[in-house]
């Protein structure tokens, strides 16, 4: 028989817990060792940040990994990433303190999740694009995955703006 049990949460928990935890290790943490996490990451290296415990006192592991291959500019570099870091968190944060409506996109086939909270940045001219996706498939972890953007899919005509 197995010990694993399912957890329900509201997304706008789920979503408190996340930023709340992207803020406390990479934004507050000190500087190396964000730096050290966003190294690891930037090499394609999925890395535990924490183990919360939950409610009904089960511990979920939260790792973390990125995808760049949308990012805009020459190299990405810790001080660009932690300024799009800095843009979605803020983001997540005033969306979830106004209680406004969030899109979720799901993958059917693993359950993936994106949310639909842009951070937007702009890096030497470059506009940059990180968003937040999840992945809850595995037993007792939750990979958060950060992802750059291609920008051009979120700009509004003129015309249509109109």
């Amino acid at each position: 028989m197995s010990n694993l049990q399912q957890y329900k949460i509201k997304p706008e928990q789920f979503l408190t817990i996340v930023t709340n935890i992207l803020y406390k290790t990479m934004l507050e943490a000190p500087r190396t060792d964000a730096k050290k996490i966003f190294k690891a990451i930037e090499d394609g290296k999925r890395v535990s940040l924490i183990d919360v415990r939950m409610e009904n006192d089960a511990d979920v592991r939260f790792d973390l990994s990125l995808d760049k291959s949308e990012y805009r500019g020459e190299r990405l570099n810790f001080g660009a990433f932690r300024n799009s870091l800095t843009g979605l968190v803020g983001t997540l944060s005033e969306n979830l303190r106004t209680e406004k409506k969030m899109s979720v996109f799901t993958e059917k086939v693993d359950g993936s999740m994106l949310f639909g909270v842009p951070g937007v940045t702009t890096e030497d001219g470059n506009v940059n694009v990180l968003m937040l996706a999840a992945n809850l498939s595995g037993p007792g972890s939750v990979l958060l995955k950060l992802q750059y953007m291609d920008p051009d899919q979120f700009r509004v005509d003129e015309q249509q703006a109109g």
